[in-house]
């Protein structure tokens, strides 16, 4: 069995040349079934570099083969078919499976090698951001000798791209299935640019060898990428540099996106969700879904531009429809400048998960989507409804946080998992009598009793917006009776001088009792002392401590309550 991840580094060559104007980046986890087309496309990289670049290439070999372990070479011009390009770094075994070992290479790089514009290249087998019934194909990069890959939807991908020095001009995915909005929401920000398939990549992959001799052959770098698509797509044409003899029938497609439009998009889309979510089972919807061609091997990708088409197609001029999907297709034409399909009903954009059914979206929506960024946009929140009346019970809270104040009861949790928004239910029992109930958004929550209830609950219910409650969860309170005398603001942070209150607890009666607050720096500021106050619990306004209609700024402050001879002292903040 392999050792975990031992790194043995050893540099051959020291790059001290001058900065090229392109600098590739590649990434090869090749220790699977695409090991021969690796060696393969490592070939075309020597035949097609150019004077103006620099490519320098991570290669995880094949468990078995002559070249055990992993290496990167710095790519030479050569027009043989063996590889000559000079090792700079050897790895030993290494588990390419793992965003750390893909976040070390793209570091290392980065701190050995400079250039004008940079291009990251991600090689590999790819399933997009869900995992795949074969265990050893599942999101992206697998490494079959340790069984692993570089999630989507775990974060992985991301954390890959964390605390780099640079950001890339251009990431490109050479694998399958890696071009849906859920990826690129979760790169968003680590590259300018993306290129990526929506559908399947053949296992030869890029035709680098083409794209390398065309790549200076544009004004711009930006028409450098978007002669991709159709140089990708007509290599595997009939006559094509990939498929020659017209033996195979290929469908392909690529895109190119402008990263800093996505934003805008996903703006849109969550508007739209928003808007339509609780009329998402109408059959314009359904039918648009239903008609749309379908991506990947669950069949649950479509392409947002041909779904957004027949929804603005199917739709009057004059409903507000139409216009919303009109305005969402311009966005879609700004993000994505080029793209380009072979034997597909459709252009080329990206794909976004859209299952056809309600127990495939909700089992993967728990499982993996909701950790996704894009879930934060609201779409599944439409996608709940496309499939008619939503009677699912929502899981009930989990109590994450429970702490009790004098007789006071604090209680936090976390959101359930719903794809739509969620509410609480409290109720309030003391000696199962209700005595209070409200329906509350946060997921904080606190309750002060009589200084006279000894023991009392709380009841907690998840609500979905669809009118499910779930079972509740029930918080016991227990008198504190050990307590001389205490202090404390509530609630704290204070959001609002209308309800916000000292509140003190003292077992015995008290012939002075003075209170003073103080800003961070031990100002005074507000001050008041009251006369002979009985034992049990008291509250006083904490505007009464201010002069006049005195407004605190935001802040942190010190109360100091002076009891006889006794002292307490609380922090607390302000929040307007």
């Amino acid at each position: 069995m392999k050792r975990y991840l031992v790194f043995l580094t050893i540099i051959f060559t020291t790059c001290l040349c001058q900065a090229k104007e392109w600098l590739f980046f590649v990434y090869m986890a090749a220790d699977n079934g695409l090991y021969q087309y690796a060696l393969g496309d490592i070939n075309q990289f020597e035949e097609g570099i150019q004077d103006n670049m620099e490519i320098i290439v991570f290669i995880d070999h094949l468990t078995g083969s002559d070249k055990d372990g992993a290496e990167v070479l710095r790519i030479v011009k050569d027009s043989t078919d063996v590889i000559v390009s000079p090792v700079v770094k050897s790895y030993g075994e290494v588990n390419s499976g793992e965003y750390q070992t893909l976040n070390q290479f793209m570091k290392w790089g980065q701190s050995k090698y400079s250039g004008d514009n940079e291009v990251m290249v991600l090689w590999s087998h790819g399933t997009g951001w869900f995992k795949s019934a074969s265990p050893q194909i599942k999101y992206v990069c697998p490494d079959n000798a340790y069984g692993t890959a570089i999630s989507v939807a775990e974060g992985d991908l991301k954390k890959a791209f964390a605390g780099l020095k640079r950001k890339h001009d251009l990431l490109v995915f050479d694998a399958c299935l890696m071009g849906n909005l859920e990826t690129m929401t979760e790169v968003k920000d680590v590259a300018d640019y993306i290129i990526a398939s929506p559908n399947e990549v053949p296992a030869f992959g890029f035709p680098w060898n083409d794209i390398l001799k065309k790549w200076n052959s544009y004004a711009s770098a930006e028409e450098t990428y978007k002669s991709i698509p159709e140089i990708y797509t007509q290599s595997f044409d009939y006559g094509g540099s990939q498929n020659p003899y017209g033996s195979y029938f290929y469908p392909v497609a690529l895109f190119v996106a402008k990263m800093n439009q996505l934003g805008s998009l996903l703006n849109n889309i969550r508007l739209f969700s928003d808007t339509y979510a609780l009329s998402a089972g109408n059959s314009i919807f359904t039918n648009a879904r239903t008609e749309s061609f379908e991506f990947n091997d669950m069949l649950a990708d479509i392409e947002i531009k041909e779904y957004f088409s027949r929804l603005k197609n199917a739709s009057n001029p004059s409903d507000s429809l139409y216009h919303f999907s009109e305005e969402t297709l311009s966005l879609i034409d700004q993000m994505f400048i080029k793209t380009a399909s072979l034997n597909l009903s459709v252009e080329g954009y990206a794909s976004i998960w859209y299952p056809d059914n309600d127990d495939m979206f909700f089992v993967l929506y728990k499982d993996l989507y909701h950790k996704l960024d894009i879930a934060d946009y609201q779409f599944p929140r439409f996608l709940n409804y496309s499939y008619g009346t939503d009677t699912r019970v929502p899981d009930p809270v989990v109590i994450d946080n429970q702490a009790q104040n004098l007789n006071s009861l604090y209680l936090s949790w976390g959101i359930p998992i719903d794809p739509c928004p969620l509410k609480y239910l409290i109720e309030v029992y003391s000696n199962n009598l209700l005595l209070h109930h409200e329906i509350i958004s946060q997921t904080t929550y606190s309750y002060t009793f009589n200084h006279d209830t000894v023991n009392a609950f709380i009841k907690i219910t998840t609500l979905d917006e669809a009118g499910n409650s779930s079972s509740s969860v029930r918080v016991d309170y227990q008198k504190d009776n050990h307590v001389n005398f205490e202090a404390y603001i509530t609630p704290n942070p204070v959001i609002s001088m209308e309800n916000a209150k000292i509140r003190w607890i003292q077992n015995h009666p008290v012939s002075r009792l003075e209170f003073k607050i103080f800003t961070i720096n031990g100002d005074l500021i507000a001050s008041k002392t009251l006369y002979h106050t009985l034992s049990g619990e008291h509250s006083i306004d904490l505007q009464q401590l201010l002069k006049s209609n005195k407004k605190l700024s935001t802040g942190l402050y010190t109360l100091l309550i002076k009891a006889d001879a006794v002292s307490d002292k609380k922090k607390f903040s302000i929040i307007w």
